[in-house]
């Protein structure tokens, strides 16, 4: 069985919507908990990340920076690097899933970006709900919408790559020689 087989083609295009369904679901439950809820999940986890880089340079992280460290953590992990994920495996959806035939890359990426763009605008907008007292802000919605098209960018970069390599050179009149 080679790698383009239709059946691990198959496997392979279950497992990318998985992802995709997985990372678009936990998502929108981590923007349903309640502010005290969250928190000190948010907190713990740039504490540990705040140890991390202690370990590597003594007091780089240190009382009078913590807060400021704690939302660039929560930006990075819970924003920017979620959506990047996000992009990734919506590009690689669109990409296996929707029948374009011209530009397929282009439409790929855009059908991509537009899920990934409603899915920021809808964990923003749950977190307006008042019961969860979480404060919403549209700048959290950009920094979804940019980790998301990096996580396209790459993933167009990597599937060109791949495409590229795979591809035979072209045979410019001469004889190919055949190999032993």
């Amino acid at each position: 069985m080679t790698n383009d087989s239709p059946k691990r083609n198959k496997v392979a295009t279950i497992a990318i919507l998985a992802l995709l369904g997985i990372l678009a679901v936990l998502t929108i439950v981590f923007a349903c908990l309640n502010e005290d809820v969250i928190r000190p999940l948010v907190n713990d986890f740039a504490d540990a990340v705040a140890k991390i880089v202690n370990g590597f340079a003594k007091g780089t992280v240190d009382g009078g920076n913590q807060a400021w460290f704690r939302a660039v953590i929560r930006n990075l992990f819970g924003h920017f690097f979620l959506f990047m994920a996000l992009g990734v495996f919506a590009y690689l959806s669109a990409s296996r899933v929707l029948p374009f035939k011209k530009y397929p890359w282009l439409f790929s990426s855009l059908v991509a970006l537009g899920a990934c763009a409603i899915l920021a605008f809808l964990s923003e907008g749950i977190e307006l709900i008042p019961a969860l007292s979480r404060p919403a802000s549209w700048a959290h919605v950009g920094t979804d919408v940019g980790g998301a098209l990096l996580g396209i960018l790459l993933s167009l970069l990597v599937s060109t790559l791949v495409k590229v390599l795979k591809s035979e050179p072209e045979d410019d009149g001469k004889k190919k020689k055949q190999r032993l």
